[in-house]
């Protein structure tokens, strides 16, 4: 639990997040650049490991990038990046079946951190898949309810056995540490898992491949 939370606070104060995170942007220009760490506490996900705040004090103070004041305040130690580079280094894994062995934060991250080094993963849900895009947690990210994204109904057309056959699928953003990984990663196209085979997508084919399949 400790190593989880530790983690999801991590990834809190990211570059992956902080910089596009409007809430914690907001609070911290509200607290001299801090955040109170009692507002960590009001977390979902943060609520579901702790609701002690001298534990989570104490996990916060073993994360070299951040700096504790006075056991309360908490902030980035290394200011954001000049240029945000997310969207070059992410790649989108596409038709990854429902329920699969593939369909979870952990083993995506896990197998494609075969690849490069991981920094985040991203799994849609609900209305913000519709929208290709979702929250975040930690190192790795973690959605609740996940959601099928690539064709969640049964198919219009076909047999019946054909329609008990069908597997919905969904996809992930996944951000790779640098350009050049994930670039190496899309030269690929396509890869096969345990028998599951995935295709990768760079943000704005993907984008343009969901627009062409909604006209």
């Amino acid at each position: 639990m400790a190593m989880q939370l530790k983690k999801q606070i991590q990834f809190y104060f990211s570059d992956s997040n902080y910089p596009k995170d409007k809430f914690l942007r907001t609070t911290e220009s509200q607290n001299d650049g801090y955040i109170p760490i009692s507002v960590l506490l009001t977390f979902n996900k943060v609520k579901a490991a702790t609701t002690d705040l001298g534990f989570l004090v104490a996990i916060i103070k073993t994360i070299d990038e951040l700096e504790v004041k006075d056991d309360t305040l908490v902030k980035r130690k290394n200011p954001l990046p000049q240029e945000d580079t997310t969207d070059k280094r992410t790649v989108v894994v596409i038709h990854i079946p429902v329920g699969s062995e593939l369909d979870s934060i952990e083993a995506l991250e896990s197998t494609l951190g075969n690849l490069g080094t991981v920094k985040c993963v991203r799994l849609p849900k609900g209305r913000e898949a519709k929208k290709g895009e979702a929250g975040a947690t930690g190192g790795a990210t973690a959605t609740e309810a996940p959601a099928p994204t690539e064709g969640a109904a049964e198919p219009a057309t076909g047999t019946e056995e054909e329609k008990k056959k069908f597997v919905p699928k969904r996809h992930a953003f996944v951000e790779f540490s640098t350009e050049e990984e994930a670039q190496k990663v899309l030269s690929l196209k396509e890869c096969e898992y345990n028998g599951i085979k995935l295709a990768f997508k760079s943000r704005d084919e993907f984008f343009e491949f969901k627009n062409k399949k909604a006209k």
